[in-house]
């Protein structure tokens, strides 16, 4: 296994960890539980009538960043086969449009979760497709390496 294989399975394993955590499954314990909604909390306001409810909880994040965190999730599991060009495309950066407008329309309005899930799930798709490269291709630790073998 090479070490771009190495940092990939680093990524795709973090995301799944990460994702988990957010749903915050009712099957979960109490401890894991409340150490979730404390990890959470720094990024999501967890009010929870903007979240989905899993077993008649909510989940340690609303539904725009549980979204955000699922499209991440699927833009790291498909952003290898993507082509070079469609990472590079303005398609992309299309893809945080939605999410844009929702969030400006929630300064009027309040959006169904429904809709928060789905402009977050965009925009973190796009977020992976085109930071997940950077991450496999160049990272501290390469510098790190080329920095003692050249002193």
């Amino acid at each position: 296994m090479t070490c771009k294989n190495y940092r990939y399975l680093i990524a795709v394993l973090s995301m799944t960890a990460l994702l988990a955590l957010a749903m915050c499954p009712p099957f979960f314990p109490d401890w894991l539980k409340f150490a979730s909604v404390i990890f959470f909390s720094k990024a999501c306001h967890q009010i929870a009538e903007r979240s989905i409810y899993v077993g008649g909880a909510p989940m340690a994040v609303c539904a725009r960043c549980f979204g955000i965190y699922s499209g991440a999730w699927i833009g790291i599991l498909l952003a290898p086969p993507l082509t070079r060009k469609l990472r590079q495309s303005k398609v992309l950066f299309g893809l945080f449009i939605p999410i844009l407008l929702d969030v400006a329309i929630n300064i009027v309005t309040d959006t169904p979760a429904f809709i928060r899930a789905m402009t977050g799930i965009l925009a973190g798709f796009a977020g992976a497709v085109i930071a997940l490269p950077a991450f496999i291709e160049e990272t501290p630790w390469r510098r790190i390496r080329q920095v003692r073998r050249n002193p």
